[in-house]
């Protein structure tokens, strides 16, 4: 037996995370800006999210998971990534909050800042559940004008 076979499973906790189905079940929006289920740019499959806006600089437009979609537990470590592509005169990352049983949120995690690039990066943060932790939230935010794709999402409890 090879060590490839002890390797521990790994379960993909984000909802619909490659955005086949419609994102809306699973995710929803804030800000002002166009918010498509996209078939124009895409990492894998034939669709992505996407946030087209024309708001000021340094303004906050965003997909979200629904807070309760994403089970956590508290001392937990959380990895998320996702593949972003973006065409920005702000900036745009990815995000990973952790909510109580009431949805109250308990702080967050947060990647490093993207400016324009034109192809699809994979974007990564992780972050210990604090105690309460009921729920994860990842998050794919844009600040100001440009447009941002986002897809193949994965979640992970290590």
């Amino acid at each position: 037996m090879n060590a490839a076979c002890n390797a521990p499973v790994t379960t993909n906790l984000a909802p619909n995370s490659s955005f086949e189905l419609s994102p809306t079940t699973d995710y929803y929006t804030h800000g002002t800006a166009d918010f498509p289920w996209a078939t124009d740019s895409y990492h894998t499959g034939t669709h992505s999210i996407k946030i087209v806006s024309k708001q000021s600089a340094g303004i906050l437009t965003r997909w979200m998971s629904r807070i309760t979609k994403i089970a956590a537990i508290p001392g937990k470590t959380y990895s998320a990534s996702a593949w972003m592509k973006s065409n920005v005169s702000g900036k745009a990352n990815f995000v990973i909050n952790f909510w109580n049983a009431s949805s109250v949120h308990l702080g967050g995690y947060e990647s490093t800042y993207l400016t324009t690039i034109n192809t699809w990066k994979q974007v990564s943060v992780s972050g210990v559940a604090p105690a309460n932790a009921a729920y994860a939230r990842v998050e794919f935010r844009l600040y100001g004008p440009g447009t941002l794709w986002s897809d193949d999402v994965n979640v992970t409890k290590n």
